[in-house]
């Protein structure tokens, strides 16, 4: 297993290049910089976000095994559902090794028909806005 430095971790520094210099590479948002500590930070901060602060109060009041239970459900439903999307972006033609870049948008056109396509953007146009 290879050792990653913190500013790694974190994506304040680039991994080294692998010779591949083309202008495809250096798009914006092109390159796949989280590493696995990255993403677990990312995700216990997506799993509480602004409820950080309240946690404490909750546990307080409602006792350890209520709220402990339901942030587990809570990250138990959460990773199949990535587990999930992940299993889709890989069914993408010529994407089994997660090489293209597939954008929520390009996933739900390809899954659903055109009708619930619309819905569906709509809706994530809406969510991003509330």
């Amino acid at each position: 297993m290879r050792r990653v430095s913190w500013s790694q971790a974190f994506g304040r520094e680039s991994p080294k290049p692998s010779g591949d210099s083309s202008s495809a590479s250096n798009a914006f948002g092109a390159k796949k910089s989280i590493t696995y500590w990255g993403g677990i930070c990312l995700l216990s901060n997506n799993l509480t976000g602004p409820g950080m602060v309240l946690l404490p109060g909750l546990f307080a009041g409602a006792g350890l095994m209520f709220p402990l239970l339901v942030t587990v459900l809570i990250s138990v439903l959460s990773s199949v559902s990535v587990l999930f999307l992940a299993r889709m972006i890989q069914s993408i033609p010529g994407n089994s090794d997660y090489t293209q870049r597939v954008e929520f948008s390009k996933l739900i056109r390809r899954l659903f028909p055109k009708w619930l396509y619309v819905c569906a953007f709509f809706a994530m146009i809406f969510n991003l806005q509330v």
